[in-house]
């Protein structure tokens, strides 16, 4: 056990030191003989020498020797322990592994009682920092640091004399002490290298996204780079929800703990925030606010994507829709958004179409122009005179009077399919009023 023979010599020599000094104050060092292995008296039968603080401390750091000599059985049991527990059982920890690290933890925590103020940093750190880099759960890894306490402590027992059973027990306290801060040592080490694992995970994963989302094209084997990254197959069918700058920061919270988790995604495409998560395909699912259902409420386009390689494609999609369509209310898919979408070609392609087709309605006062309106849409939503006049207040006889008055002044007849559909489009225009 080279490996961890120096500091638990260490210990045991500072320990003997001290023990030695406090017989030596107290007179009662006569018990001992230079050279004798410490904890046993150089003559007579086992337990002559007067119970001291020095020779319990002798006596203590003897066992503590001994049971130094018996790490390879600790090992074993040790071994025997992890496997009939199932500890790391489907994790990549491999027999040798452990093996290989049980003797150091053993010598760490041996050293540690015998000296208290020994450096156990180290391992604890190795240890820690190992167990986490392999997945192992971290109360697997604290279960398996207890391990060594309870076969340590048992250890202890058997190797004490009839006379050292009271000294063993009185060191119980000590003892639990050290494994609770040995335990601490490790679980931090385990955490901080957790935090660490995924803050470079997370890193990586913007890197390879932010290559997505700006190189002109990308290889299949660029893409499979960037679907491991995400943990994901290339060809898994993704939703992409697109917001504005005005509503980003309330859709990154209400999706902080999947971000964190990595269940969803985003990346800041141009001016938008875009926030993705693998499609549920069930036939059920139903979009998007089945995964974050909270979301549903934040005003933003929702939009399908095959693969890793459409995201791209998607997030273009979402920056054209939103500029569209600037009165959205929540998440919307973009099917909803037709009619907003087509005025904002109309007008792209052809710009003052839908403000000239419209303009005709500038020649009503204010009050009828906002009645007219309101009764045009309330016709285009339910195609039926009466259900207008309802959703109105008014006679069917004025639905059929306000009807005639929008077509005297636009030219549109909301009774023909073709004519109502563009009136639904200019009604829909962004910036157009909503009486």
């Amino acid at each position: 056990m080279a490996s961890g023979q120096g500091p638990v010599r260490d210990a045991w020599d500072k320990g003997r030191a001290r023990a030695a000094a406090a017989a030596a104050a107290a007179g009662t060092n006569r018990g001992t003989t230079a050279g004798a292995p410490p904890g046993r008296p150089a003559a007579g039968r086992r337990g002559e020498t007067a119970a001291t603080p020095g020779n319990d401390d002798a006596a203590w750091l003897g066992l503590l020797a001994l049971l130094h000599e018996n790490i390879p059985s600790l090992v074993d049991d040790f071994m025997d322990e992890v496997q009939a527990r199932s500890l790391y059982a489907g994790l990549p920890v491999d027999h040798d592994d452990i093996r290989r690290t049980a003797p150091q933890s053993f010598a760490t925590l041996l050293s540690s009682i015998a000296d208290p103020s020994a450096d156990t940093a180290a391992m604890a750190q190795r240890l820690g920092a190992r167990r986490a880099q392999q997945g192992v759960p971290l109360d697997a890894l604290t279960e398996a640091v207890r391990i060594d306490l309870q076969l340590v402590w048992r250890q202890l027992n058997l190797l004490a004399s009839p006379e050292q059973v009271g000294l063993v027990a009185s060191r119980f306290e000590h003892v639990m002490r050290v494994l609770d801060s040995y335990v601490l040592a490790v679980q931090k080490a385990f955490l901080s290298e957790q935090a660490a694992l995924a803050r470079d995970a997370r890193l990586g994963t913007e890197r390879e996204l932010a290559h997505l989302f700006n190189a002109p094209a990308l290889s299949e084997a660029e893409l499979e780079r960037v679907a491991a990254a995400m943990g994901v197959a290339t060809h898994e069918p993704f939703e992409l929800a697109a917001f504005s700058n005005a509503n980003a920061a309330e859709a990154r919270r209400i999706a902080e703990d999947a971000l964190v988790s990595g269940r969803v995604f985003s990346y800041a495409f141009r001016d938008i925030e875009c926030l993705f998560w693998l499609r549920d395909t069930r036939p059920d699912a139903g979009r998007g606010t089945r995964t974050l259902p909270l979301l549903g409420a934040v005003p933003g386009v929702l939009i399908p994507a095959s693969g890793v390689s459409d995201l791209p494609r998607a997030a273009a999609t979402g920056r054209v829709v939103l500029e569209a369509t600037p009165g959205i209310d929540r998440l919307r898919q973009v099917p909803e958004l037709w009619a907003p979408l087509a005025a904002h070609a109309l007008d792209s392609a052809a710009p003052g179409t839908v403000s000239e087709l419209l303009s005709g309605l500038g020649d009503l006062e204010d009050y009828e122009r906002e009645r007219v309106l309101a009764t045009a849409r309330a016709y285009l939503e339910t195609g039926s005179v009466k259900s207008a006049a309802e959703l109105v207040f008014c006679h069917r006889n004025t639905v059929i009077n306000r009807l005639a008055v929008f077509k005297a002044h636009t030219g549109l007849d909301l009774n023909l399919p073709r004519q109502a559909a563009l009136a639904v489009v200019l009604l829909d225009a962004p910036g157009r009023p909503r009486p």
